[in-house]
């Protein structure tokens, strides 16, 4: 489901369907809290599309998390496997667990070794290891739908660029997509996207040139469009079976703000139960190198 799909769905739960009283942006908010809801209380097992695997170079047996690619969920709690690099699978120890191992017959080795999280850096056993791999829960991406708009170049009625980091690199993106560009008010099917410069060519062209001013992206689900690598900026990486309960509880929050009690507790209420039942479906996880590969 992408994010003008969640904004209009959102907005006929809210009783809001020409959005008179909700706003773009308090809408958007919602549901980015309502992934990172999504992301701290499901399970793992449920978020395998954002766990990413990574090598790490360790500097005295410890690496920061700050220098993974993506910012890790959970405050590091959402660092689920390590290995050494090529090499053994390795249990997590919790820091009160430190002691507990800290003897001879329990200390940690190249056949056997260990992990912990602690101030924001992993920390690996034996001593001496130099590389590891690393499996983590990403925080998802914040949800776009406007975006700035700048003159292309050179300036003409059918290319502009986006102003936005967080459009995609990637040539031919979003060819397909529909863009509403706010300084005509017009709609326009996007027929070319250069990554490197993030320009996108438009038809039909515009009555003058294009300019600085604010678009809006749309890449709807059902319009059977030929999208290639769309960024997910304009979709939740959280996967599509969860959008129901993503939806819940940023209509929870929403009812919430607008000070709508009994309605924010129904919508919230149903969520976590979904979610809580969710995990105590997951019955079986697989050990150390069968998830992990």
């Amino acid at each position: 489901m992408y994010v003008h799909e969640m904004i209009s769905t959102l907005l006929h739960r809210l009783e809001d369907p020409n959005q008179r009283i909700a706003t773009t942006e308090k809408l958007l908010d919602a549901i980015d809290s309502a992934q990172m809801t999504l992301v701290n209380l499901l399970h793992p097992h449920y978020l395998r599309n954002l766990i990413k695997k990574e090598s790490v170079a360790l500097t005295s047996g410890r690496a920061a998390l700050s220098s993974l690619t993506y910012q890790v969920a959970r405050d590091g709690l959402g660092v689920v496997h390590a290995q050494i690099s090529s090499g053994k699978h390795a249990r997590r120890v919790s820091v009160e667990e430190l002691n507990k191992y800290n003897n001879s017959l329990l200390l940690a080795s190249s056949l056997d070794p260990e992990y912990y999280i602690s101030e924001g850096y992993i920390y690996f056993e034996p001593s001496g290891t130099s590389s590891i791999n690393v499996w983590y829960i990403k925080i998802p991406q914040r949800l776009e739908l406007l975006f700035t708009q700048a003159a292309g170049s050179p300036a003409s009625t059918t290319t502009f660029r986006g102003g936005s980091a967080e459009l995609s690199d990637e040539d031919d993106a979003y060819n397909g997509a529909v863009v509403f560009s706010n300084q005509f008010g017009s709609y326009h099917v996007v027929t070319d996207y250069a990554g490197a410069t993030r320009e996108f060519t438009v038809s039909p062209a515009a009555g003058e040139n294009f300019g600085s001013s604010t678009f809006y992206l749309f890449c709807h689900s059902l319009d059977g469009l030929a999208l290639n690598g769309v960024n997910p900026t304009t979709q939740s990486e959280v996967s599509e079976s969860f959008h129901h309960i993503l939806l819940l509880l940023a209509e929870g929050y929403m009812w919430r703000e607008q000070d709508k009690a009994v309605r924010a507790g129904a919508s919230l209420d149903q969520a976590y139960a979904e979610i809580s039942k969710l995990n105590e479906d997951v019955k079986y996880i697989p050990r150390s190198g069968q998830l992990y590969s």
